[in-house]
């Protein structure tokens, strides 16, 4: 995102400012979530067994994802509680 920013007002700039924050808008905080989802996956597949549930994570995700602002919702995603 930055790049494009740089490039803003250059002969190489082809975006605006306003368009390069609609293209972008979110990705920071979807990044942040997506973070958090791997570090708490991770183990879990790591030490991976029969018993091992995963599905709480990803409405860990979503519940995350809601707190920070980010532009991914639960009414985005389609799942259900077990």
């Amino acid at each position: 995102m930055q790049t494009f920013r740089n490039c803003v007002g250059t002969p190489q700039s082809v975006l605006q400012v306003a368009d390069i924050d609609v293209i972008f808008h979110g990705i920071p905080e979807l990044h942040m979530a997506h973070k958090f989802f791997v570090r708490e996956l991770e183990p879990c597949v790591s030490n991976w067994s029969a018993d091992q549930q995963i599905g709480k994570m990803f409405s860990t995700l979503v519940s995350f994802s809601v707190n920070v602002g980010s532009p991914l919702h639960s009414r985005d995603i389609n799942f259900r509680e077990v």
